[in-house]
């Protein structure tokens, strides 16, 4: 099995995972820090922050959130079918790896891999050669994601194999990512020791020391991903609560922020129609309602055109009685804050 000939390198141990259940994993997981954590960790990763690491390594949030993740379910069902096939087209010798790496250097750094390959002869792959052990990485993503260009991945995915090199040995990884269903692409990340030793492993022991080992949650990013996060660990507590006296200092922060916010809609809104006038000056006979304008001001491309919104009429409908039978209800968390003014600006605050 390929997956000893990376412990035979001696940079890790290993445990199998073979049968091991999803739960099990879980827990395994949260004894240290995982490839797809590692640009979180270097912020690097728009859907995941420390914050968010936190909250999965403490066990705060709910493990049956993905459960019935369709995408991952799939996605998992579909690595055989691919490593087959990228043996075939790659020529290669790929194998799944059954086990959870652990680096003997940093006991907390872990890697679970989608596979492993071989080559005894050099081959080249997408205009890069790779000669001996590899590593292997599947991916799914939309066209919506742009970070994929000809030699260009996601920061985050880079940070990822980056990670697993680190923690294995490895000196090079194979990317494959399946986009749209359709578009196989193949990417060939070769190992980055300075990255690993001055900005990854830094960064991932700082957070494993600091924030971990001490049971202290990092501060917030404001990331929208991260606030559904906290949101999901809301816990029944009493109805009044007695706050500490400098949490009244984040809710001045937090009401002068809106004051911030608005009047930089207001002004937003004031530099829109003085752009739409210039736009009437240069062009005084321009209709916006009936084509579609067009304007250029140095390296700026101005669109200004009429959009046609369609909208149910719920007066009707509550007439008909239809409404109620076809309504959908949501829910969510509502924060509001009143506070007396005793700041006008962040710098009073702070």
């Amino acid at each position: 099995m390929l997956y000893e000939e990376v412990l035979e390198k001696g940079h890790c141990t290993a445990i199998s995972t073979d049968g091991m259940s999803e739960a099990e994993w879980l827990e395994h997981r949260r004894k240290g820090i995982g490839g797809s954590d590692s640009g979180a960790l270097l912020g690097m990763n728009k859907y995941a922050t420390p914050l968010s690491v936190y909250i999965a390594k403490k066990g705060l949030l709910d493990d049956g959130l993905n459960a019935n993740n369709q995408a991952i379910k799939w996605g998992k069902m579909a690595e055989n079918a691919i490593r087959e096939g990228l043996s075939k087209d790659l020529d290669l010798k790929i194998e799944a790896s059954p086990v959870m790496f652990t680096s003997k250097e940093n006991s907390f750094m872990l890697a679970d891999l989608d596979g492993l390959c071989w080559t005894e002869e050099q081959v080249n792959i997408e205009g890069k050669s790779v000669f001996g052990l590899g590593g292997l990485e599947i991916k799914t993503a939309t066209s919506r994601n742009q970070e994929f260009g000809a030699d260009e991945i996601p920061d985050s995915y880079y940070c990822q194999v980056q990670h697993y090199m680190a923690v294995t040995g490895l000196s090079w990884f194979i990317l494959a990512v399946l986009i749209d269903k359709a578009d196989g692409r193949i990417y060939v990340v070769p190992r980055n020791e300075d990255f690993i030793k001055n900005t990854l492993i830094p960064a991932e022991k700082a957070f494993w020391n600091d924030y971990i080992l001490t049971d202290t949650m990092p501060a917030p990013t404001g990331n929208e991903n991260e606030a559904k996060i906290l949101d999901g660990i809301y816990k029944e507590c009493a109805a009044e609560i007695d706050l500490p006296e400098e949490v009244s200092l984040l809710c001045d922060e937090y009401n002068l922020a809106s004051q911030e916010e608005k009047a930089a809609g207001e002004k937003k809104k004031m530099v829109q129609e003085k752009i739409k006038i210039a736009i009437l000056k240069a062009s005084p006979t321009a209709d916006v309602e009936k084509q579609k304008i067009i304007a250029t001001a140095g390296g700026a491309k101005i669109s200004w055109s009429k959009q046609v919104r369609k909208i149910a009429d719920t007066d009707r409908l509550k007439k008909s009685g239809l409404f109620d039978e076809y309504c959908k209800e949501s829910e969510s968390l509502v924060m509001r804050i009143t506070a007396e003014k005793r700041a006008e600006s962040a710098a009073d605050i702070l």
